[in-house]
C-alpha cells in the first residue's frame, strides 16, 4: 500500500467514526416524560370548562413537536383540544425545547349536551425532527392516553321574589321595571315580582318607576326561595331650583313689551306734536 493510499484510508476511518458517533447521538437524544391527571368531574348543563389532562416533558437534548387529538366516545359533548405552553398559551402545534414542558388541556362545552355521563380520550403524539443527519419521524408516547369523564348535571335553581312598595307610605307600586341580572319583569297590580335564576351566584337587582328614584342592590341567589322586598323613595323636586319658563313664553313677553314701548312712543310723539302746534299760535 502506497503512502498516499494509507493517508486516505486513515482519514476515511476517522470521518466514518465521526459520522457514526454523530448520527446515533442525534437519534438517541430524544427523551420525554409524561405526567397524567385524572379528569372525573361534574359540570353544570350549559357551562364550559378547561381541564388539564397531562404534562409532557422534554428530557432529552433535541426539540420535538407535540400533537394531540381528542376522541369522543360519547356524545353530544363538544370537546376541543387546547394546548398551553408555559409561559405563554397557544392553541396549535407546540414545539417543545429541551428542558421545557407542555401542559395539555381539553376544553369541554356542554351547551349541546343533555344530563348524563360523558367520556372522551386524549391521545398525544410527538413528531421529531432529526435535522441534517436523520430526517423526521413520529412517536406515539406509550401510556399517554387519558380517559376523561364528565357528568353533566342540572344547575341548582333559585326563586327570587318580593314586593315593590313606597318607602314612605308602604303602598304597593305596580308597573315598576325590575331587573335581576339579564332578566326583567314588571311588578303586577299587587306590586309583586318573581324571577327564576341559577342558584349560588350574585346578581344585581334594580327597579325603576316614574316619580321614584332608581333602586339598586346586590343579592345572593341561594337555592330555593328568597324573598326580597324593594322599597322605593319618591323623587322630590329641588326647592332651590327656579321653575323653568318655556322659551316660547319668553318670546311672547318680549314681543309684547316691545309693542307696548312702540305704542307709548307713538302716543308721546303725537302729544308732543300737538303741544308744539298749539304754542305756535
Amino acid at each position: 500500500m502506497g503512502r498516499r493510499a494509507a493517508v486516505y484510508l486513515f482519514f476515511s476511518i476517522i470521518l466514518a467514526a465521526l459520522l457514526l458517533s454523530i448520527s446515533p447521538s442525534v437519534h438517541g437524544a430524544v427523551g420525554f416524560g409524561v405526567s397524567k391527571y385524572d379528569v372525573k368531574t361534574k359540570l353544570f348543563l350549559g357551562d364550559s370548562a378547561t381541564y388539564s389532562v397531562m404534562r409532557i416533558y422534554n428530557t432529552g437534548n433535541e426539540s420535538f413537536i407535540l400533537n394531540a387529538t381528542v376522541t369522543e366516545t360519547s356524545f353530544p359533548i363538544n370537546g376541543s383540544l387546547n394546548y398551553i405552553l408555559q409561559p405563554s398559551g397557544v392553541d396549535e402545534q407546540v414545539i417543545i425545547q429541551p428542558g421545557e414542558s407542555c401542559l395539555v388541556g381539553v376544553a369541554v362545552n356542554t351547551s349541546s349536551a343533555v344530563l348524563g355521563n360523558y367520556t372522551f380520550r386524549v391521545e398525544v403524539k410527538l413528531t421529531v425532527d432529526y435535522g441534517l443527519y436523520g430526517g423526521s419521524g413520529g412517536i406515539t408516547l406509550p401510556g399517554s392516553e387519558v380517559d376523561c369523564e364528565v357528568e353533566v348535571v342540572k344547575a341548582p335553581v333559585a326563586t327570587v321574589k318580593g314586593k315593590v312598595t313606597d318607602a314612605s307610605t308602604g303602598a304597593v307600586i305596580s308597573g315598576a321595571n325590575i331587573f335581576l341580572g339579564d332578566q326583567s319583569c314588571i311588578s303586577d297590580e299587587n306590586g309583586t315580582y318573581t324571577f327564576s335564576v341559577r342558584a349560588g351566584l350574585n346578581y344585581t337587582l334594580t327597579a325603576s318607576r316614574l316619580g321614584y328614584l332608581n333602586y339598586t342592590s346586590t343579592v345572593f341567589a341561594k337555592e330555593g326561595n328568597s324573598t326580597i322586598g324593594i322599597a322605593m323613595t319618591r323623587d322630590q323636586p329641588n326647592p332651590s331650583a327656579s321653575p323653568s319658563v318655556p322659551q316660547s313664553f319668553l318670546s311672547v313677553v318680549v314681543i309684547l313689551a316691545v309693542g307696548i314701548v312702540i305704542v307709548e312712543f307713538g302716543v308721546w310723539k303725537a302729544k308732543r306734536k300737538r303741544s308744539i302746534k298749539n304754542h305756535s299760535y
